[in-house]
């Protein structure tokens, strides 16, 4: 994955997560702000790193914050 694409992603990726408030419900779902911004992540890591693609899948089924959380630790590894 390119740096300046792994850089951005995982930039959008700590916004949802710092400002939880304003992207997740009470249930911790992501609501339709939230889930623009992960559109634009998962666009990003298929297009940088298709070998992620069932973790992805995963986190745009679910979309609750612990999926998130996941994402972000797992691109961080990479």
């Amino acid at each position: 994955m390119k740096s300046e694409s792994r850089d951005r992603i995982l930039k959008i990726l700590e916004k949802l997560t710092v400002e939880r408030a304003k992207y997740f419900d009470k249930h911790e779902k992501l609501n339709s702000e939230g889930l623009k911004l992960l559109k634009i992540v998962i666009r990003e890591v298929l297009r940088t790193n298709p070998s992620l693609g069932k973790v992805v899948r995963k986190v745009l089924r679910s979309r609750t914050y612990e999926s998130i959380i996941t994402l972000y630790e797992r691109l961080r590894e990479d």
